[in-house]
């Protein structure tokens, strides 16, 4: 449970590392945001599953290595910094912290701690 314990921060669990395979995507709800989890190789990278050009879902583009590209605009962007590659955007990714526990991906809530009202629904 997010804040039960000071050093565990705002972590919250999503789903388990194993359902997560390499180069697979996931989309999650983490409080009211929408958070689109991807592995490359044994990284897992958490963002806004919405890119800065125009909001438009990043679930679905193509990974090339750490790069994302914006499946509706082509956007693409480095998910370990969270800046644009190419020219269609200057604004970056909105990245969350990730962390591994027990077999689990958590993500870092931040201080948007609102209960997601979707998430009794299949979110």
């Amino acid at each position: 449970m997010p804040g039960s314990d000071p050093a565990d921060g705002d972590f919250v669990d999503t789903i388990a590392l194993a359902a997560l395979e390499a180069g697979a995507q996931h989309s999650v709800y983490v409080g009211m945001r929408r958070v689109l989890l991807c592995r490359v190789d044994t990284d897992v990278f958490a963002f806004r599953d919405a890119c800065p050009h125009a909001l438009q879902p990043l679930k679905g583009g193509a990974i090339t290595g750490t790069t994302i590209r914006c499946p509706k605009h082509g956007a693409c962007f480095d998910m370990k910094t969270g800046m644009p590659q190419n020219g269609i955007t200057k604004a970056s990714l909105e990245l969350y912290a990730v962390r591994i526990r027990d077999g689990i991906v958590q993500v870092d809530a931040g201080p948007d701690k609102r209960p997601n009202p979707y998430q009794q629904f299949g979110g």
